[in-house]
């Protein structure tokens, strides 16, 4: 369970930065949340709105310095790297303990 919401939580946050970096809603199901993962929700927009502000920063840094067709074309490779970083994992691996925890106490009461 924790290695399907770990990637699920990972493949949400890259699809929540590719809309932010790049100010356009995916329309694909791989980036709904699993029903799961909604209570993760704000953490994830809240992660991806992190990342889409590194990437307008380095969009405007890039302005004058690369091929104007180039300028602010990196907000993919820039979540793919926000995707594979061993702080996502681990921020994705912490809300799952969280997560477990709150269902284990839920039922406890």
């Amino acid at each position: 369970m924790e290695d399907a919401f770990v990637e699920d939580f990972k493949t949400s946050s890259f699809c929540k930065c590719v809309e932010s970096g790049s100010n356009q809603t995916l329309d694909d199901v791989s980036c709904r949340y699993p029903d799961y993962l909604y209570s993760e929700a704000q953490t994830i927009s809240n992660l991806a709105k992190l990342e889409g502000d590194k990437i307008r920063i380095d969009s405007i840094r890039r302005v004058g310095r690369v091929a104007e067709g180039m300028e602010g074309k990196r907000a993919i490779e820039m979540c793919l790297k926000f995707y594979k970083s061993r702080e996502l994992d681990s921020v994705a691996r912490a809300r799952f303990k969280l997560s477990e925890k709150a269902m284990k106490n839920a039922q406890n009461n």
